[in-house]
């Protein structure tokens, strides 16, 4: 299976399930700010689609600590998120009090988290599929 049908297989159902849990998380009938963040749902979504092919790479090639790598990938992705989303007017609560530095610190953890987690499980997925295509391909049965 070519690496960029594999990278739609996956990166269009996890921009629909990150859409389905933030919409379900918002208030209804949803805020005008919204839109923020279903418009960074979909950025994610092109940086899944975009590093797919490196992880199918890396999976193929053994590459030594491609797991640590894939980590530091999430990471890097939830903290992005989290700041960019500090930074933009109208993605909060208006009438919540400001955050404080720890509110904004577990903020970036949580998201952090968040992004090794989707990093993981997508690599994940794209290495059974890997396995799956591979071996229907090749006719091993192993």
């Amino acid at each position: 299976m070519a690496h960029k049908t594999i990278a739609k297989i996956i990166a269009i159902p996890f921009f629909i399930f990150w859409l389905i849990v933030l919409w379900m998380g918002a208030d209804h009938p949803v805020p005008p700010g919204f839109i923020i963040v279903a418009l960074i749902d979909l950025a994610a979504a092109f940086v899944v689609y975009w590093r797919i092919p490196t992880y199918l790479q890396w999976h193929i090639d053994e590459k030594p600590l491609r797991l640590l790598r894939v980590l530091a990938d999430g990471l890097a992705a939830g903290v992005v998120i989290a700041i960019f989303m500090m930074l933009l007017p109208g993605t909060g609560d208006p009438s919540a009090p400001d955050p404080t530095l720890i509110d904004h610190l577990i903020w970036v953890m949580v998201l952090g988290f968040m992004g090794m987690f989707n990093s993981t499980l997508v690599y994940g997925i794209v290495t059974v599929i890997e396995r799956l295509t591979n071996r229907k391909s090749t006719g091993n049965k192993k």
